[in-house]
């Protein structure tokens, strides 16, 4: 049976960030899960989604510069062509997601397991990337320094 994608609206977005942020400061709420949701072109700047439940959503053009996305659950989102600019990443999942385009320019990605990951096009010029897993990683006109 496939699974559906979830349509949601701006201020549903705004209502599961306000609760994440309490359950991130242990006063309640719930941990974000906007797992199988499209939420393309959203912007995130600055969003605090550390430990949030992405997995499967599509967040294509969506703008997460600067966001916080510590050991986020992002097993096969699709992040084509986001901005991912200065963003913390540092030990989430990104098993298997389709990060064509993607700008990761000035990112942390320590400790990111990117096995399987579509990279194609992707822009990691001046990302940290220490311990960073690209086992099977499709990497073909990636943009990455070499140091």
């Amino acid at each position: 049976m496939p699974q559906l994608i979830v349509v949601v609206t701006p201020a549903k977005v705004a209502d599961i960030l306000a609760d994440h942020q309490k359950w991130l400061s242990n006063k309640g709420g719930g941990r974000a899960d906007l797992a199988l949701s499209d939420l393309t072109g959203f912007s995130f700047i600055r969003a605090d989604l550390q430990r949030a439940k992405l997995t499967g959503a599509i967040l294509c053009k969506a703008i997460l510069v600067a966001a916080d996305l510590r050991e986020a659950d992002l097993f096969s989102t699709d992040l084509c062509d986001a901005n991912l600019t200065g963003a913390d990443l540092s030990g989430c999942g990104l098993r298997g997601a389709c990060l064509r385009g993607t700008v990761f320019n000035y990112a942390n990605l320590d400790g990111a397991n990117l096995r399987k990951a579509n990279l194609k096009g992707a822009d990691l010029h001046n990302a940290r990337l220490t311990n960073a897993d690209f086992f099977g990683a499709q990497m073909e006109d990636t943009l990455i320094d070499k140091g």
